[in-house]
């Protein structure tokens, strides 16, 4: 407000599982002085899933995308919880492909929707990844990991590529969490997805 002038307007977004409601203001009062500060509140599990499917807004992917996330808390097996988790990732894609959506919002919702939602065993992220090249041909979307190489490459970080398989695979690696570290992404995350080790990933 103080820079450009501006109305404002402050959201607190509770993506935890439960519907209770929670507290639309803080409140502080000390000897005379008092100060309220009220806030609109949204909760995810409140939230329709007939609604935000028919809605256009490309934010009503990103609270479905939260929604699915909370899904199979219950299940004991990590195998059951990732198979339902699967379908909902897949469920989702479909519907974001469904959408009249720009290209490159639909590259970061791609991506928000991978991440987002992570599963415990790889080959079941293995079985998602190809399915959405089922999906897509590679045509409306591209996954985060040519995106990101897409931006290495643009940015001449893959110089060590023709020296020879290991040292291509390994500088291809490091491109990659080059730009996931710029990105904020948590360095167990980058180690997991690229394969560095943490003291690798550090360094850069």
């Amino acid at each position: 407000m103080d820079k450009y002038q501006k109305p404002i307007v402050a959201y607190a977004i509770f993506t935890e599982a439960n519907t209770k409601v929670r507290p639309d203001h803080f409140a502080i009062d000390f000897m005379g002085t008092s100060l309220r500060y009220t806030f609109n509140t949204y909760k995810i599990a409140s939230q329709s899933d007939e609604a935000l499917q028919a809605s256009d807004n490309p934010f009503a992917l990103v609270v479905l995308t939260a929604k699915a996330a909370l899904a199979g808390k219950d299940l004991k097996s990590s195998r059951e919880r990732d198979e339902l988790l699967l379908n909902l990732k897949l469920n989702l894609t479909r519907l974001l492909l469904a959408k009249q959506i720009a290209k490159e919002k639909i590259r970061v919702l791609m991506n928000f929707l991978r991440y987002y939602i992570r599963f415990e065993n790889q080959d079941i992220n293995t079985k998602f990844e190809q399915q959405v090249e089922i999906l897509t041909g590679r045509s409306n979307t591209m996954g985060i990991e040519e995106l990101l190489l897409d931006r290495a490459e643009k940015k001449g970080e893959r110089k060590g590529e023709r020296k020879g398989r290991n040292e291509g695979e390994k500088a291809k690696a490091i491109a990659i969490a080059r730009e996931m570290k710029k990105e904020a992404m948590p360095v167990a995350q980058i180690e997991k997805f690229t394969g560095l080790s943490t003291e690798e990933i550090e360094k850069l």
